[in-house]
């Protein structure tokens, strides 16, 4: 038997039609009459609700730079009937002081305490009772202009997987403007971004990280793009002049052979930046000064420097023949 998607439309409007019979609509209607009776009940009953009290200001100079927050809040808790604490919800409570009567040009820094708004915030709750507040005082911080630019440090961990290490990290931008008083600003020499843990990774990976605020600073842009370059660990080794030192005048300290392979670990690129003058291999004349002229004895080596680039730097030879010529 086939069904017509009349037959569904006519069935279901017989349902409710049945479902909505004059009973039911009596009992809907108390329902919601009983509803709205509880509801009203409830709201005469006393309640405690906590309110933000945002503090700003009016008749800012325009070369006032505020380097803190320019709106900072007084958490309150009021209590009262629910009326009125619905009516209070539905309100904006924001207190607006002047810039002038409350600066102070010396500290560059603003404090409010909460006496300061007490009396206008308790005209704007009413009858309703203020139980707590807190803090008890706001500060702001601002300056008149004064700036610096600084560099970007990177804070946290990022760590490529065990084949490749840390080869360059870009910021954008490179430096960002800070705002503060000139005492402050002589003592930032760079700004530190908030702790990044990025491990494993195998390609360049950017990500966008917030700087660590730093009270009484104004960071533009507070956030940065960091970009991690990742570049393969490959052994590699190249051939460096061994040089003789503390040699007496007129004594030639020659060794056998004259230069020795430096082997070391480093990312492909930088491989084929590493140059034998970067590196400095010495044989001490004062380690072989004992023994007997002209007889071929062993003299020891020493790796004292080397690029800050590459790592596991390590001789392939630990000591050479030398003789000592006059």
């Amino acid at each position: 038997m086939k069904i017509s998607v009349s037959d569904v439309f006519s069935w279901i409007r017989r349902f409710f039609a049945k479902l909505l019979t004059k009973d039911a609509l009596v009992f809907l209607f108390c329902l919601l009459l009983s509803g709205i009776f509880w509801f009203g009940i409830s709201l005469q009953e006393s309640y405690e609700k906590e309110f933000k009290i945002p503090v700003s200001f009016i008749n800012v100079p325009k070369n006032v730079v505020f380097t803190s927050a320019e709106t900072d809040s007084f958490t309150i808790t009021v209590s009262g009937k629910g009326m009125d604490l619905l009516t209070h919800a539905a309100t904006g409570h924001a207190v607006k002081l002047d810039f002038g009567k409350y600066a102070n040009k010396d500290s560059g820094k603003i404090v409010v305490t909460y006496a300061d708004v007490q009396k206008r915030v308790r005209q704007s709750f009413g009858t309703s009772k203020i139980t707590t507040a807190k803090p008890d005082r706001l500060t702001f911080y601002y300056n008149y202009g004064q700036s610096k630019r600084v560099a970007i440090k990177l804070q946290g961990k990022a760590v490529p997987d065990k084949n490749r290490y840390l080869a360059q990290v870009i910021f954008k931008p490179e430096k960002i403007t800070i705002y503060a008083s000139r005492k402050i600003l002589d003592s930032i020499q760079y700004v530190r971004t908030m702790p990044l843990n990025v491990v494993n990774f195998q390609d360049t990976t950017t990500v966008q990280v917030a700087l660590k605020s730093i009270r009484g600073v104004k960071m533009v842009p507070s956030t940065v793009s960091v970009t991690l370059c990742p570049d393969i660990l490959v052994e590699s080794g190249i051939e460096v002049p061994i040089t003789t030192i503390n040699t007496p005048k007129g004594v030639i300290l020659r060794t056998f052979p004259s230069k020795v392979r430096v082997k070391f670990v480093a990312g492909i690129g930088k491989t084929r930046a590493v140059k034998a003058d970067d590196f400095v291999v010495e044989a001490n004349y004062n380690d072989v000064v004992g023994n007997s002229d002209n007889k071929q004895k062993s003299c020891p080596l020493t790796l004292r420097s080397w690029p800050k680039e590459i790592n596991k730097p390590t001789l392939e030879l630990s000591e050479v023949d030398y003789v000592i010529e006059q």
